[in-house]
């Protein structure tokens, strides 16, 4: 019954973008590919859940209620197989086509200069607050495990975390060189200043630089936490992961 939901069926209603229609669509086949249909099904369900496939919402879970499974303790299926892009550690990066399919573009016009995003949904979903060592405007999920984060690093390093700042979290803006939308448009991204400065990117001699090491004493409490490292071509970034975001709009931490 569910493999019978073809593509041509599951066209979406015209004020959906087509990046969202084709992440569907992807969404759809790939969570069709176990071995077992209940494995599918609850693939499925998830995903109704979270709002990504919304308009089969109903039928879906009803399927899935009736084939035994239980729609109220749905768990995000395994992050895709896929490499890290610019060699992130701890995970895989929130592809941008997941941040469109919940949110949708962060302003109208985008550029490589940084702007206020303008989406209402993604502002009813985004928070200022003060962290600790600085103020942050971001992702409301990822912004309280930031908070949770910074309160370790300073029950446990308060020598470090004294030496903490940020160059930023939010920022709607195009990657440069490309149309792609950076991860830093939705607020579940920041980079981290320590000593006031951040570490270049991409550059050889990032490893034998002394702040590196302090880097990496941070990548641990927030890898603990869901979040992916930049490592050693981004040492400054830290991104919310794929499996966290997902995790966030099951737990109802996100609205849609």
């Amino acid at each position: 019954m569910v493999r019978g939901l073809s593509i041509e069926s599951r066209r979406v209603d015209g004020a959906i973008g087509l990046e969202q229609q084709r992440f569907a669509f992807e969404i759809i086949d790939r969570s069709l590919t176990a071995n077992d249909p209940k494995d599918n099904l609850a693939h499925l369900a998830f995903y109704a859940k979270v709002g990504v496939l919304d308009r089969y919402k109903d039928n879906i879970l009803q399927m899935a209620t009736a084939a035994g499974i239980d729609v109220d303790r749905l768990l995000p299926p395994a992050a895709p197989a896929t490499p890290p892009a610019r060699g992130f550690v701890g995970g895989s990066p929130v592809p941008e086509k997941l941040y469109l399919a919940l949110f949708g573009q962060p302003a109208a016009s985008l550029s490589e200069t940084c702007q206020a995003p303008t989406n209402k949904r993604l502002l009813s979903n985004v928070e200022d607050a003060d962290v600790g060592p600085f103020q942050v405007q971001g992702l409301k999920p990822a912004v309280a495990s930031l908070k949770d984060i910074l309160d370790k690093i300073k029950a446990d390093n308060p020598d470090l975390y004294g030496r903490l700042d940020t160059a930023g979290m939010i920022c709607a803006k195009l990657i440069r060189g490309t149309n792609r939308i950076s991860s830093q448009a939705w607020g579940g991204t920041i980079d981290l200043m320590i000593d006031h400065k951040v570490l270049p990117y991409m550059d050889p001699a990032n490893p034998g630089n002394p702040l590196y090491a302090d880097y990496s004493a941070l990548a641990g409490y927030f890898m603990e936490d869901g979040w992916i490292w930049g490592g050693p071509t981004e040492p400054s970034r830290f991104e919310i992961s794929a499996d966290f975001l997902v995790r966030s709009v099951n737990q109802g931490a996100i609205t849609l």
